[in-house]
């Protein structure tokens, strides 16, 4: 009799141990994600890229909560996250396309656009432009 209530005593404390040892990892969850929350709430980006970002950070993923054993439950996984992506292209390529559509500005030159008449001047020639533009400056 007392070796029963010993051996229904140490399963009691291994209930109660593997108890704890679950609150602490759910509140360790709990914490992460609460974390990663306030991160991405502080960088600069759009509603719908912030929630790909926390699934794909694991805060919400319904990967994390699925029985992988249970084949059906992981085809529809699989399919609503290949529809999630899709959507997550379509609003990247649609910021893309509205950035796009702004006209570039370009900043004023200081010279002027090329002459396309203007004629090849050969080495000869420019040491003589350039021998002449010495003598006037020279005097001589």
């Amino acid at each position: 009799l007392e070796g029963q209530l010993k051996t229904k005593s140490a399963k009691e404390q291994q209930r109660e141990y593997e108890r704890y040892q679950a609150e602490q990892a759910k509140a360790a969850i709990q914490g992460y994600d609460n974390e990663v929350k306030s991160l991405i709430k502080e960088m600069e980006m759009p509603k719908d890229q912030q929630g790909f970002i926390l699934e794909f950070m694991g805060v919400g993923n319904p990967a994390n909560d699925i029985d992988i054993t249970d084949k059906k439950a992981v085809k529809r996984l699989v399919s609503e996250a290949k529809a999630k992506k899709e959507a997550y292209d379509q609003a990247v390529i649609k910021d893309y396309l509205k950035g796009k559509g702004e006209t570039p500005k370009v900043g004023s030159s200081s010279v002027g656009a090329p002459e396309a008449n203007k004629s090849k001047m050969y080495l000869k020639d420019a040491r003589k432009a350039f021998l002449e533009a010495m003598q006037k400056a020279t005097g001589g």
